[in-house]
């Protein structure tokens, strides 16, 4: 055990925790700055959830039926949008709006492009022949191969190569036919507003570069995530409920007008509904994804100020010593430090009684004080330690008068 004007005293022994994830934790400790949620669930109305739940098997059932009649392109953009309309469900119920944004975006593109197939064998046969440059793209550039050892490393190796001769002739065909721009993508050089307007979507282009803006990395698309308030910024780590009901409507929207190209299919008799009437179910819930959204928003949110990343601890030995620690609130950790601001005038008049106090820190603990408005600096070379090893337990702080630190 350390002597008393020792940096760490005796670990006492203090009630421990367990969170829902099974980790222990120190019931004295502060209470990690994450909150909770479990996305949407318990919060949209009971008739929003059900209809949530029911379409992914309303569309389980129309793949089945689609891919009994559709091959190539055609059955390739099903097998896109269906499974990005899958993603994009369930990051809605989990109130994971920059993932619904990304994917809704990706539901305008499928849209344009089996607008852009259907009917025209040609386009179709373009589509379909970009698969070899993208196999080329993996062939060439190896991912990951360079970390593998051993048998994993000889079987990629040989899957790569295989891949390369199966793709590489008809890549080149490819784009020696479409011309060099076939590389970065299957029009060859249209853009996506030019397809758009061909098949009457300009109206929804708009709305397409809204969503983009989280895949690009816009300032604009931070709203659900950062907020201002004069001169203060807190960044939210987390969902952006924010962004889910315009995902959820765009995305449920291009999917359904999608719905109108594709092949009509019938309902078997564990279904009621078809894929279409069950979007259109789906999309009349709208109002209440919004409201769920923007009510989850509003309270998740911090109030008042974020705390700083570390804080200043002042350890004061019954010895009479004092040392300076770090201490992270975020990692509960604590190390030396070096006071690289000035000393508030209110320190000295309370070092006596806090000393005084100090002999009352059972384990030969130092009384630790948080004190705000200085600046300490990690000392160099300072080993972290978990904070609990250092600063007062809350039963401690209380029955002396300092309040939780």
């Amino acid at each position: 055990m350390a002597s008393e004007s020792g940096t760490f005293g005796e670990i006492r022994t203090t009630n421990t925790v367990f969170r829902h994830d099974g980790v222990e934790a120190r019931a004295d400790e502060f209470q990690a700055p994450w909150t909770e949620h479990t996305g949407l669930l318990s919060d949209l109305p009971d008739e929003a959830l059900e209809a949530l739940d029911l379409y992914p098997f309303l569309v389980g059932e129309a793949v089945r039926l689609w891919h009994m009649h559709m091959v190539g392109a055609a059955g390739m953009i099903v097998n896109h949008a269906t499974n990005d309309l899958l993603i994009l469900l369930n990051s809605v119920r989990a109130g994971d709006g920059r993932t619904a944004a990304r994917t809704a975006r990706v539901m305008f593109e499928h849209l344009v492009h089996y607008k852009e197939i259907a009917g025209q064998p040609d386009r179709a046969e373009q589509y379909e022949a970009h698969q070899h440059v993208t196999a080329m793209q993996i062939a060439e550039r190896k991912i990951g191969l360079r970390l593998l050892r051993g048998t994993a490393a000889r079987r990629e190796r040989e899957r790569l190569k295989k891949l390369a001769r199966s793709s590489g002739e008809r890549r080149n065909a490819a784009v020696a036919k479409y011309g060099g721009r076939f590389r970065s993508g299957w029009t060859a050089g249209v853009s996506l507003l030019d397809l758009a307007k061909r098949h009457g979507l300009e109206p929804d282009y708009e709305a397409y570069r809204i969503l983009s803006g989280v895949m690009h990395g816009s300032s604009g698309s931070l709203m659900g995530t950062r907020r201002t308030k004069g001169d203060e910024v807190t960044h939210r780590l987390g969902p952006d409920f924010q962004l889910v009901p315009i995902a959820f409507l765009e995305g449920m929207q291009w999917w359904r007008k999608l719905l109108d190209e594709l092949p009509a299919n019938g309902v078997s008799a564990d279904f009621v509904l078809d894929a279409m009437t069950g979007a259109d179910q789906l999309l009349s819930h709208y109002a209440d994804i919004h409201a769920t959204c923007w009510r989850v928003d509003s309270r998740t949110w911090p109030e008042g100020r974020v705390p700083p990343r570390s804080a200043a601890v002042l350890a004061v030995y019954a010895s009479g010593a004092t040392k300076w620690f770090s201490h992270d609130p975020v990692t509960q950790s604590i190390c030396l430090a070096d006071l690289v601001s000035d000393e508030p005038d209110y320190l000295q008049d309370h070092l006596g009684k806090w000393r005084a106090q100090a002999a009352s820190v059972p384990g030969g603990r130092p009384l630790t004080i948080h004190v705000m408005g200085v600046e300490v600096k990690p000392r160099p070379g300072a080993a972290y330690a978990p904070a609990g090893s250092v600063l007062n337990p809350r039963d401690v702080q209380e029955r002396l008068g300092l309040g939780a630190g």
